[in-house]
Parts: C-alpha cells; structure tokens; sequence
C-alpha cells in the first residue's frame, strides 16, 4: 500500500522542534560507525581546489569532500540525523554555542542536541563550501561521534 506522507523538506521547517526519537539504537549505529575513520590520524575529510582561468571563463576555489566524507553525510541524512527545523535560529542560542565550544557539554548531549548540532553542521557547509571540513577539523564532527558511540552504548546495555 502507497503512502500519500510526503518527506519533509527545510522549507517546511516548523517552529518547533520535530525530532523523530524512533529507532534510536538503528541510526545511532549509523553515524558511530564513522568514528573509526574519523579519529585515524591519516584521514582527511577533503581538499581545496584550487580554482583555474582560462580566457574569459573564472572558475572560483572550491573544496571537493573525499569519499568517506560524503558517505558520512549521506548516513547522517539518511538516518534521519538531519532533520527540518529552525536551525539558523539555534545555532545562535547558548545551548548551540556551549555544544560547538565545549567538549565537556558535548559529552553529556542527548540525541536530539546530537541531531541538531549535526543539522546545523551539514546544512551550513551547503552555504559556506568548506565549513564541515572545519567541523572535522576542529575536532567537532569527531565529538559528536564520539557521543553517538557512547549513547550507542548505553541503548544496547538497557536491552
């Protein structure tokens, strides 16, 4: 039988907060399953392209994501870890900053902080090129994988 539900989109992006806490242990496994490749110290998450001239045409600098980089974001969207809501609005809260800035506030996040801090990362680097590299970088994306594995942990334990 057909589904008439239709997959929401960001332009459909309510007020509040419309986080699916369904099969929790599933999508936590998801994403922790890059922590592995996330935390080897030869693992880049992409590269900058340098931009070319050529007579009148000017392609800009671009950064090109590597394959396990894209192939984490793809996971994150499709478990559903990348959800519609106001997450221009929340990256500016306390909460938001204290999660980005503070390992410690991280390592204590639930899966719906997890969700949003994650939401915020993949959908900022579709307006500025480069920035969930910076998030890797930084060691952000690796923290929240890191929490993911941990609560991953604690969801398997309880059953």
């Amino acid at each position: 039988m057909a589904s008439n539900r239709r997959t929401p989109t960001f332009a459909d992006a309510p007020n509040e907060d419309a986080f699916d806490a369904s099969n929790l242990e599933e999508r936590l496994a998801a994403i922790a399953a890059f922590l592995p490749v996330f935390e080897n110290p030869a693992f880049t998450f992409g590269k900058l392209e340098r931009g070319t001239r050529s007579s009148e045409i000017v392609e800009i600098p671009a950064f090109s994501t590597l394959k396990e980089a894209e192939s984490f974001v793809r996971t994150a969207y499709e478990a559903e870890w990348v959800y519609p809501f106001s997450w221009t609005d929340w990256v500016d809260t306390d909460e938001a900053k204290r999660l980005r800035n503070d390992p410690s506030f991280l390592a204590q996040a639930d899966e719906r902080q997890l969700a949003k801090l994650l939401t915020a990362s993949i959908r900022a680097d579709r307006f500025c090129d480069g920035a969930l590299a910076t998030d890797y970088e930084t060691g952000l994306l690796t923290n929240i994988l890191r929490r993911a594995a941990a609560l991953l942990a604690i969801h398997r334990s309880a059953t």
